[in-house]
């Protein structure tokens, strides 16, 4: 054989062989979310990291390595940074279209989106809707009033979603907005709706949600249109602890002082329609936040913490899908830092304090659900006090295999619990794995330094 045609036969292989790995890549990038979100993650680091830390593998064509328009807003160049910053949003966003087909699915697919979420009404007419969400508490919730001791079964909302209205526009649930309403809880976010006229209601309103749902609206995420978003970017200014993202729709007039960044995310979603009608002013100001709200040291943030996308969204009903990966990843993020912030300290944990021997400051492990099949009434274990150690002991055959520090602190908090002897040493472990691990990643790793024996019994069973 001639070797020129040898090499060209060579080389025409691995070329085809890398065209098809890079169409099996982009492929995988446009259809499965995990590998979308696995790829985010190889550009952008974890949710939380910083941006100087950030991007150390980049794998091209996915439009995350796209930068932020640079040019100065100024009124003879609006039109021009409008068409920028509707560039940068679709190759950015590009990393969000498998959710946004998973968002389409559903709006088309389900009939009854709201048939399995509860539903909380307030006095002042807001109906809250709830996702199937429990937690179990720590010390941050006895201290601020949510459960009355360590390891109460609590509900909870990853964020809230907030629709304010105008005044002309009815608040009744239509289906497009059940449907929208049916996927963000199925994400583990509540949502409401609010009709108000004037700032100062948005204000009260919000309040008295904080107040009557306290861990449903940790983190506030609010979208509104024209009037509601001008209501919502003041709110936001002011509250910037409290809201994570504010989507705005073809806003009226906009508050003229904009510092040079922002905490909470900005999405602006405007129509042609509004681009032709508003006031010069009104869009320096949305390209002003938008691009306060990427000034940001964290990576995420200085990517997609201010967008701005054009749309034709009047009369849809539907949430917009653009709006589906800001939402998600603002979520996550927002999440992150406050479980960063409120959850048990490592060390803490690392100390032996969720398993000290005062009931009144250590998890109550007879409220976590660790009870058999069969339904048996609990002994309460605050009328019994308990001095124990981890010293040695002997245990029969059936246990020795999951001999552990925790294992035995359990079974001489529970020594009078007559349910005790219904569940195996096999079932203990497993159960307390799971309430640890309801309690967050760092919880669970403090259990591995505490007691390394039960974290790995737990992880070879579970």
């Amino acid at each position: 054989m001639n070797p020129i045609f040898k090499v060209s036969k060579v080389c025409g292989k691995m070329i085809f062989g890398i065209f098809i790995l890079i169409f099996c890549e982009a492929l995988s990038f446009r259809f499965i979310e995990n590998y979308a979100n696995f790829k985010v993650k190889l550009n952008w680091g974890d949710i939380n990291s910083k941006a100087l830390d950030a991007g150390r593998i980049s794998i091209p064509f996915g439009g995350l390595s796209s930068s932020p328009p640079t040019s100065i807003i100024t009124p003879e160049n609006t039109f021009q940074r409008i068409l920028e910053e509707e560039d940068y949003s679709k190759s950015i966003l590009k990393f969000g279209r498998p959710a946004r087909d998973k968002y389409f699915d559903y709006i088309t697919e389900v009939q009854s989106p709201l048939a399995n979420f509860d539903i909380r009404n307030f006095q002042d007419g807001m109906n809250l809707y709830v996702p199937s969400l429990n937690r179990f508490a720590n010390k941050n919730d006895i201290e601020c009033g949510y459960a009355r001791r360590i390891g109460d079964k609590i509900e909870y909302s990853k964020a809230v979603f907030i629709e304010v209205l105008n005044e002309d526009v009815t608040d009744d649930l239509d289906l497009a907005r059940q449907k929208s309403f049916g996927f963000l809880l199925g994400q583990g976010i509540s949502c409401l709706t609010l009709k108000v006229q004037s700032q100062n209601e948005l204000n009260q309103r919000i309040e008295n949600l904080r107040e009557q749902a306290p861990l449903q609206s940790q983190n506030i995420i609010l979208c509104g249109e024209d009037q509601s978003a001008s209501y919502i970017v003041e709110y936001l200014l002011k509250n910037q602890d409290v809201v994570s993202l504010g989507i705005i729709k073809d806003p009226a007039k906009l508050n003229d002082a904009i510092d040079s960044s922002i905490k909470p995310w900005i999405l602006s979603i405007v129509s042609n329609e509004y681009l032709e009608e508003a006031p010069n002013s009104t869009i320096n100001s949305i390209l002003q936040f938008v691009d306060s709200a990427r000034v940001s040291p964290f990576s995420y943030a200085s990517k997609i913490g201010g967008l701005l996308t054009i749309f034709n969204h009047r009369d849809v009903g539907y949430i917009p899908s653009i709006v589906v990966p800001v939402l998600l990843k603002s979520v996550l993020f927002t999440e992150d830092r406050i479980q960063l912030e409120k959850h048990l300290n490592p060390e803490e944990l690392a100390s032996g304090e969720i398993l000290s021997p005062n009931l009144e400051t250590s998890i109550n492990l007879s409220e976590v659900d660790l009870q058999p099949a069969r339904n048996i009434g609990t002994t309460n274990s605050n009328d019994i006090e308990f001095d124990y150690s981890f010293k040695e002991k002997e245990l029969d055959n059936d246990s020795l295999d999951f001999d552990c520090e925790i294992l035995r602190a359990y079974k001489e908090i529970h020594v009078n619990d007559p349910d005790l002897p219904f569940l195996t040493d096999r079932q203990i472990i497993l159960r307390l794995g799971n309430t640890f691990e309801e309690m967050g990643q760092s919880t669970l790793e403090s259990i591995k330094i505490k007691d390394s024996r039960f974290f790995e019994i737990y992880q070879s069973i579970k």
